[in-house]
């Protein structure tokens, strides 16, 4: 999405991290907004799924609007 020049933000489960910064390295988006979210190991109840998104909200706001962001 980068290279065709829109703006998104990865988000990603904690155990993804690490492949996924080396992914964004190989393509060649080095600084690719990665935002880290909990990963459940399995599946989540709707309450604890809303929990998650309520709290990286704040993050993917300021990487959207020019913010600090983690990579």
């Amino acid at each position: 999405m980068h290279r065709r020049g829109i703006f998104a933000v990865a988000i990603i489960t904690s155990t993804f991290m690490r492949m996924v910064q080396a992914e964004s390295r190989f393509f060649g988006i080095p600084n690719m907004p990665i935002q880290e979210t909990v990963h459940h190991p399995g599946a989540v109840a709707r309450d604890e799924a809303l929990v998650d998104a309520e709290s990286i909200t704040p993050a993917l706001v300021a990487c959207l609007t020019g913010g600090a962001h983690s990579a």
